[in-house]
């Protein structure tokens, strides 16, 4: 591996299966047995996840050292006061309404690349960005994207200091794919705890029908699934006057959150509207 790859480096686990050193092929086939395979077959439902985009699995590196994070970012940070409390300063500008449950009916089919105004509800706007499932935006007009949803299962019991970490990963044997307990953001906090709240975390396949896994969270990454995108990505690109389709369903892409809120500020950057 060393003399391959170089102590200190990361490298993809294409690159160990792909080897033409037969140890570092076998170590490759361990590794991606042991780790890959059970947690990405359960993730996006497929039974080979080598059959998807790589840049799936290439988002989990295999270290040639004993680094243990998970980023190697040289700033990593926070919010200070978290998400929640981020994006409640985000919406309580007064240039922004915040509308729940309301039906919102956009005249896409009545849209051109020559539109200047999009009208909504009989209110007419110079912009909209739009940041749901890119599908249905269209009227499902080149057949329904597939997309991964998951389930999240709350508990509460005495806490035990057997559970080594914040979060533990289940590539095996369960149908969950991860644990985490949030009593450990307590103790890093300094505070007694006696208490671990814990949440399981399943993954399904979306199902608007389904009480479970009701809620789009990923696009999946077949190549049949990219190419049906790529029509509505088509689609959208047209209407560029008066449409920006932004965000992880919207664009049908894997974000994290420091690559979402990069995508967001770029955009601001970019877009003649904020100009």
């Amino acid at each position: 591996m060393i003399d391959e790859f170089g102590f200190g480096n990361q490298v993809s686990i294409y690159k160990l299966l792909d080897s033409a050193d037969l140890d570092i092929k076998n170590l490759g086939d361990f590794v991606y047995k042991k780790i890959f395979f059970g947690y990405s077959s359960k993730q996006w439902g497929v039974k080979d996840p080598l059959s998807i985009n790589k840049n799936v699995l290439d988002r989990v590196p295999v270290r040639i050292n004993r680094n243990t994070n998970y980023f190697l970012d040289q700033y990593q940070f926070l919010p200070k006061n978290g998400y929640t409390n981020m994006l409640k300063n985000i919406i309580n500008s007064e240039k922004i309404n915040i509308k729940v449950g309301y039906n919102l009916k956009l005249p896409i089919d009545k849209l051109s690349s020559t539109n200047t105004q999009i009208e909504i509800n009989g209110k007419k706007y110079d912009h909209l960005f739009y940041t749901g499932k890119v599908d249905e935006l269209f009227s499902y007009c080149k057949g329904k994207l597939e997309y991964r949803s998951l389930n999240f299962v709350e508990d509460e019991f005495c806490f035990s200091s057997k559970r080594p970490s914040l979060a533990l990963n289940y590539p095996e044997n369960f149908d969950f794919t991860r644990i985490v307990d949030y009593s450990f953001i307590g103790i890093a906090l300094g505070r007694n705890v006696d208490k671990s709240r814990i949440v399981t975390e399943y993954p399904g396949r979306y199902d608007e029908n389904n009480p479970n896994f009701n809620e789009a969270f990923y696009p999946l990454f077949t190549n049949e699934a990219q190419q049906k995108y790529k029509l509505y990505e088509k689609l959208a690109n047209s209407l560029y006057k008066t449409l920006t389709v932004c965000g992880r369903l919207g664009k049908y892409k894997y974000f994290d959150m420091d690559d979402a809120i990069g995508a967001a500020l770029n955009l601001v950057s970019k877009n003649h509207i904020f100009n």
